[in-house]
């Protein structure tokens, strides 16, 4: 650092400077130009031969009807990990009803929409899938161990 011999009344304060200029004016009715973006990269739905950590199934405590269709069981299978990025890059908040969605082919708001008991058998039965494609032994934190998920009503 460099001695100056310089008074400091002689800098200049915060009131001798020149305004700054306005800010651009934006339109807010136009929405902001968006990055380019780049196409998704495409994922196959392979159907598996072997069950073996790969689907699992989910029998309704509480079966409903929605949409004329009748829910007495959930399918689920895993997704890959680029699936799962690529879930969470197009939800706005992340919430494990849209990977489960994703797992089973129904939207996230019927899955929400069951009743305690079948949302948690379906946690303890995704759950489990989703650690295998993450690398992860079956974590301890999970509803059936009595853990809270992210989506857990025990969460909230």
């Amino acid at each position: 650092m460099t001695r100056t011999d310089r008074p400091i009344e002689d800098y200049p304060v915060a009131a001798d400077l020149p305004e700054a200029p306005p800010a651009p004016e934006v339109d807010a009715a136009q929405p902001a130009a968006a990055a380019p973006s780049r196409p998704p990269v495409e994922i196959a739905v392979l159907e598996f031969l072997s069950a073996d950590g790969v689907r699992a199934s989910v029998p309704l405590t509480h079966p409903f009807r929605w949409d004329g269709r009748e829910g007495r069981e959930l399918l689920l299978q895993r997704l890959s990990l680029l699936r799962v990025g690529q879930i969470w890059a197009d939800v706005e908040r992340r919430d494990d009803y849209e990977l489960y969605a994703a797992m089973c082919g129904l939207p996230a708001p019927v899955l929400r929409g069951m009743m305690r008991e079948d949302r948690e058998a379906l946690a303890a039965a995704a759950d489990p899938l989703l650690d295998l494609e993450a690398g992860k032994a079956p974590s301890g934190d999970t509803p059936a161990s009595g853990g809270v998920s992210l989506s857990s009503p025990a969460a909230s």
